[in-house]
């Protein structure tokens, strides 16, 4: 059964990409504002069911972790990576992350140790690179010292554990951070932790903030080779008639300012050198003149304004191989060097340790010879030094800040396509082949599915380039389905609503935004959800409205005195008369009306057998004739035509009598429908003449008709 439950997280964990922690590296220093602060970036990947990131950040005192509480580092953690900035005070922490998918804890990580506190770069020759590793080498156990540990030059025994990159290598790697053991090296340069070590324990215990050094020092070299080798030239051994490589010993320094600048930052240079100079007698013009020329190189390169601190190293004596040492050098040139720098630019060159006062006589031992400090040194050697880092501490010199991340604005646009915004001029977007990519209005929009870095430039020289980044396309919200609250055919005039089967807002087709609305127009409704990135889902189901036109309204006019008229009508539209009592079961295009009043006309038109359209209504005020009841039109009247009969009684059955002014019956007859009887006058002579009326509800009417 364990054996299947291993099997499953196994097969779990492959399927499903684990959340981690980029940046910052393990062991990495930040280095602190002047007030005591440094903005942290993170970033990470995510497995791609995360909705948002959280974070505890866990303060380590005295190795003691002091837990902190969860807290939302990105809540819109999509795309395969989180992203999230934190202003931190100078210390030293542990960092978790943990990945929520559907409100639900689903994954953590934890970064061990980072920091924000000191970090320096050691430049000068042997009493700064260290000696024979082996016999002399030094270590701490406190875990806020801490070193670049790779190197260039030293290749690893047994018992060591550094990282070796070949002889002068530039690749230096931005994640090589440990604890100063005894089989770690400061790299790129150190040969032996030497005093390092100790001093940094020394900052450690008084400032509570961890530290970090980098060590470009190279053994025997004069402050010449390094401004001759800053020019790119290959700069004369002083010792043996050899020349170093070209661009070296300043190459190293070049690469960690522009490699670390950006990613840890930097406080100074803590240079030891001036031993060889002295020996050799250098003019204090000349040994000015070249820290003044590494000091502008350094600007030059980097762009920025590093300060240096110089220990005033000038003791040496030659070593006879046993145990005698030779005299003193007469360093009256270098020291005075030493004082006019720091005359020259109090805030760019600032007194070191005095280590010419620290274990005098040096021990006339192999790999000491007479001028290397020893062991017993080391204490004298980090107090002096941590005495004189206290003007830098104080405000002198301004420290250089790390870095900090832009944060990848995520979003689809509105076609559904992943997009990154990225608003700042100092980064570039780099695909797996290292070319940077174009955007459009700081838009990228082809980086889904892709791998890509970021590239941070602090100026024209120092820039770092992000872990990689493996984007995965954006969530999709799940597709709605939407339903008709009412007929989906129906007349002009009338609407159904359409609504979101859910209670979620969503964005129709039409333009409309809400999770209903009302259709009056035909076409095809359809809906999508988007989420918080603007990514929408597929199209809902589709639904059809119908809008089917109502007739035109007819127009209805007096067709003779008791008469209405609809006027034509098409074949298939039929006609519906109404008064004020109701609908008058009437269809014809005449009426006949025998009452005062409003009347209305609507025509209507059967699509289906649900649906009947009407028209609006005509509407007509109809007012009897004043006529007793009767009318005959024309009125006078030609012989041999007609006469209409109309009265407001019903004609059906009536008889009717034309009765000249003599009383003879002329014509009589029976009109057998209640329309307009039409009355032949034909072979009549002129004069004037009585129509009588008996309806067959027993009303006589009568009118006299005058024959022309």
């Amino acid at each position: 059964m364990r054996k299947i439950v291993f099997l499953l997280l196994f097969i779990w964990t492959k399927a499903f990409p684990q959340i981690t922690v980029d940046y910052p590296y393990n062991n990495q220093v930040l280095q602190r504002d002047k007030t005591n602060f440094a903005e942290v970036s993170f970033l990470g990947k995510l497995p791609a069911n995360s909705s948002k990131v959280e974070y505890k950040l866990i303060q380590v005192v005295d190795s003691k972790e002091q837990e902190g509480k969860w807290i939302v580092l990105d809540s819109l953690a999509i795309g395969g990576f989180y992203q999230g900035k934190l202003t931190l005070k100078g210390g030293w922490y542990k960092f978790k992350v943990r990945t929520f998918s559907n409100g639900i804890p689903s994954d953590s990580a934890t970064l061990n140790r980072f920091g924000v506190g000191e970090v320096f770069i050691i430049a000068g020759q042997s009493n700064a690179q260290g000696v024979e590793r082996e016999a002399f080498n030094s270590g701490t156990t406190n875990e806020m010292v801490i070193s670049a540990n790779f190197s260039n030059s030293a290749t690893p025994t047994a018992t060591d554990n550094f990282s070796y990159i070949g002889p002068n290598g530039k690749n230096f790697p931005l994640d090589k951070f440990e604890v100063i053991k005894s089989s770690s090296i400061i790299g790129p340069l150190g040969f032996n932790n030497f005093f390092w070590p100790k001093l940094g324990e020394t900052i450690v215990a008084n400032l509570k903030v961890p530290v970090c050094f980098f060590n470009v020092a190279w053994s025997g070299t004069s402050i010449r080779n390094w401004a001759e080798s800053s020019r790119g030239i290959a700069s004369k051994n002083p010792w043996i008639d050899s020349y170093y490589p070209a661009g070296f010993p300043f190459d190293n320094l070049q690469q960690v300012l522009k490699k670390y600048s950006g990613v840890n930052g930097v406080r100074a240079v803590l240079w030891q050198i001036g031993e060889t100079d002295n020996v050799q007698q250098m003019s204090t013009n000349d040994f000015v003149s070249y820290f003044k020329e590494v000091s502008s190189a350094v600007s030059s390169v980097s762009g920025l304004s590093i300060p240096f601190l110089l220990a005033q190293s000038t003791y040496i004596r030659n070593y006879d191989g046993g145990s005698s040492c030779g005299p003193l050098a007469d360093n009256s040139k270098i020291v005075a060097a030493y004082n006019e720098l720091f005359n020259y630019n109090s805030n760019l060159f600032l007194p070191g340790v005095n280590s010419d006062l620290i274990e005098v006589p040096r021990l006339a031992v192999p790999y000491l010879g007479c001028t290397h400090f020893s062991p017993n040194a080391f204490n004298d050697l980090a107090n002096g030094w941590y005495a004189k880092l206290q003007v830098l501490f104080s405000g002198a010199g301004l420290p250089v800040s790390p870095l900090s991340f832009p944060i990848l604005d995520k979003f689809c646009s509105n076609s559904n396509v992943n997009v990154y915004r990225l608003g700042a001029d100092s980064f570039d977007i780099l695909n797996s082949n290292n070319e940077i990519l174009a955007a459009q209005n700081s838009l990228y929009d082809n980086l889904s599915g892709k791998t890509f870095t970021i590239k941070y430039k602090k100026n024209n020289f120092i820039e770092f380039q992000s872990p990689i980044i493996n984007s995965n396309n954006f969530p999709i919200p799940a597709q709605v389905s939407i339903t008709a609250n009412g007929n989906l055919n129906f007349c002009n005039g009338n609407q159904v609503e359409l609504k979101n089967s859910g209670s979620s807002l969503v964005y129709w087709n039409n333009g409309a935004v809400g999770s209903s609305i009302f259709v009056t127009k035909t076409g095809e409704y359809s809906a999508v959800s988007k989420n918080q990135f603007a990514c929408q889902s597929a199209p809902s189901n589709l639904l059809k409205v119908t809008v089917f036109e109502n007739p035109a309204t007819p127009q209805i006019t007096l067709n003779s005195p008791y008469v209405l008229y609809g006027g034509l009508k098409l074949f298939d539209i039929d006609y519906h008369w109404q008064n004020s009592s109701g609908d008058l079961q009437k269809s014809d295009t005449y009426l006949r009306v025998n009452q005062t009043g409003t009347y209305k006309l609507y025509a209507s038109k059967t699509y289906n057998s649900t649906l009947t359209c009407n028209s609006a209504p005509a509407i007509f005020n109809y007012t009897l004739p004043n006529d007793a009841g009767l009318s005959a039109f024309p009125n006078p009247v030609f012989s041999d035509d007609l006469v209409k009969i109309e009265s407001i009684s019903d004609l059906t059955n009536a008889n009717y009598q034309l009765v000249d002014y003599s009383g003879r019956i002329v014509k009589e007859g029976k009109i057998t429908s209640d329309q307009t009887y039409n009355l032949a006058l034909t072979n009549l002579a002129s004069g004037k003449y009585i129509i009588s009326v008996s309806t067959a509800d027993h009303k006589t009417y009568s009118k006299q008709i005058v024959v022309q």
